[in-house]
């Protein structure tokens, strides 16, 4: 039994293709005005999808290493992330199952602003400075379902 444990305890680097910088997911929060006007993605208020906080408890990384929600999930962002950048073919698809999770994350977070996009960037290292590369930003979507729509 232990000998089945020790590579989900231990993973080796082996396990993964390759090793590279992942994507990061950001979204913006619209408001009517920045929804109609297509101002440029700079200009926007961009956030990070599940930020890695900077300090845990040790007893909050104990009780992470049995359940941990929300990582799990933006785990699973960022490999729909990845998805989109190796392949094109299937980016729709993953850009939607990104956009759901947003959706949810920010309702249950009791956000009220209408509108919403994401962004997926890479953040290198040139010289002494960090640049930002945008490999993709969505259309921008309603926040709220409209439901007087669906009511018949």
């Amino acid at each position: 039994m232990f000998k089945l444990l020790l590579p989900a305890i231990f993973p080796s680097w082996r396990f993964f293709e390759s090793v590279g910088p992942a994507p990061r997911v950001e979204y913006a929060l619209l408001d009517e005005n920045m929804a109609d006007e297509q101002s440029a993605a700079q200009d926007k208020p961009w956030q990070e999808f599940y930020p890695a906080p900077e300090r845990l408890s040790f007893c909050t990384m104990l009780r992470r290493l049995f359940y941990n929600q929300h990582w799990n999930e933006r785990l699973f962002v960022l490999s729909c992330a990845e998805r989109m950048i190796h392949d094109p073919k299937d980016a729709p698809r993953n850009g939607r199952e990104i956009m759901r999770y947003l959706k949810s994350f920010l309702h249950q977070n009791a956000q009220t602003a209408p509108y919403i996009q994401f962004r997926l960037s890479f953040v290198s290292r040139e010289e002494t400075r960090l640049e930002t590369h945008i490999l993709y930003t969505s259309p921008i979507e309603a926040l709220k379902e409209n439901t007087a729509d669906h009511d018949g």
